[in-house]
């Protein structure tokens, strides 16, 4: 069978993590797996063991749809099933930006192959909110041609059916955890004690986007004090890029900014296998990038977690940690929370009810894959 992937990439480590577990899944099942809608470079398909799935001009999609003429570039995109892995991508965020242009042609994109015989699968991920005239039309489109659509979140859960009138389109809509949560590379994070002595500090550039930081300097100023209060701890910190490019300058910035640096070291990894390890080497995280605390968390290592949208509040939720979720406030609020649930004892308590919430969603996820698999049969 010929698996076509959509909204995956590595140029961001959370879609890199995806990538992966989608492509160690499938592995086992002898398929074809591509790429359609896509960012990858073009000299990381073979490494990655992926083609390049070129899909049709939209002319052609639409005389296959109104006519049935099927072009060669229609018979070559072919697939058995269609995957989209985009994470958080539909709602209004984005979508009143969006043109109705792009929304038509995102219609008879999924239509088109739907006419082709393919299943369309939406993997676990965020939606919502859908409250304007654009991002309703939009997501019907989606769950109206889509076989599954998988929610990450009782948030997303409630926007969907917000949106989607109860009936059947309702029916295709299906609780799953975040999948990559389950990935693994064969091998366990060891232990090396009960004390806690490194902090990795995981940052966001789109934390720049919200009203408590409004500006770069105000954002290095707030982990500038935060690095400070853990070297005081004697800790030693890693800044840690859990995306690549784009959160680049920021711990550049932050690095330039500190006054002793003899204890910091700055985490970059190409490689999101490599960067499950990096953060592993950690005894807890402070993360804003949402795959980095799924990274920390599904290695049961303790997190504290500042988020921009509905999507941190529910993972930290589902790991029985939302104490650890720190809102969003004025900077000395928040450091005096982080300082509060940084000592010892209320790390090891974190980690304890970490570990005991794992085993659940790593059976939530297989269950998902379960299902994929029987939509193929």
């Amino acid at each position: 069978m010929k698996i076509q992937i959509d909204g995956v990439g590595t140029h961001n480590k959370g879609a890199e993590l995806m990538l992966r577990a989608i492509l160690q899944h499938f592995e086992p099942h002898n398929a074809t797996i591509s790429v359609g809608k896509g960012n990858i470079k073009p000299q990381e398909y073979a490494a990655l063991n992926l083609v390049k799935n070129p899909q049709p001009p939209v002319k052609d999609q639409l005389l296959y749809l109104l006519l049935g003429y099927a072009s060669p570039a229609v018979k070559k995109c072919k697939v058995g099933l269609l995957i989209d892995s985009s994470g958080f991508k539909y709602g209004d965020f984005w979508d009143n930006s969006r043109s109705w242009g792009a929304n038509f042609k995102e219609s008879v994109y999924l239509r088109f192959f739907k006419k082709l015989g393919t299943r369309i699968i939406f993997l676990p991920q965020a939606f919502g909110p859908f409250s304007t005239p654009k991002s309703k039309y939009r997501i019907r489109n989606i769950v109206r041609n889509a076989d599954l659509v998988f929610y990450r979140d009782m948030s997303s859960k409630e926007f969907l059916e917000a949106a989607i009138k109860p009936g059947s389109l309702r029916e295709k809509m299906q609780f799953a955890p975040d999948f990559t949560a389950s990935f693994s590379q064969g091998k366990e994070r060891k232990e090396t004690s009960n004390s806690f002595k490194r902090v990795g500090i995981i940052p966001n550039c789109k934390m720049l986007e919200s009203d408590t930081f409004k500006s770069m300097e105000v954002y290095i100023d707030f982990l500038n004090k935060l690095v400070a209060h853990y070297q005081q701890q004697g800790l030693h910190v890693s800044l840690i890029n859990h995306t690549g490019s784009e959160d680049q300058e920021v711990i550049k910035q932050l690095y330039q900014s500190l006054p002793n640096t003899s204890n910091v070291s700055l985490v970059s990894n190409d490689n999101a296998l490599a960067l499950k390890d990096d953060v592993g080497a950690c005894d807890f995280i402070v993360a804003s990038r949402f795959h980095g605390v799924i990274n920390a968390l599904s290695q049961a290592i303790p997190t504290i977690c500042l988020g921009w949208s509905h999507k941190y509040q529910r993972i930290m939720e589902d790991y029985n940690v939302f104490d650890y979720y720190v809102q969003l406030d004025t900077n000395e609020k928040m450091l005096e929370n982080i300082k509060r649930l940084s000592t010892e004892a209320e790390l090891k308590s974190a980690k304890g009810r970490i570990e005991s919430r794992r085993s659940h969603w790593f059976t939530q996820i297989a269950n998902m894959w379960s299902t994929v698999d029987k939509s193929l049969n």
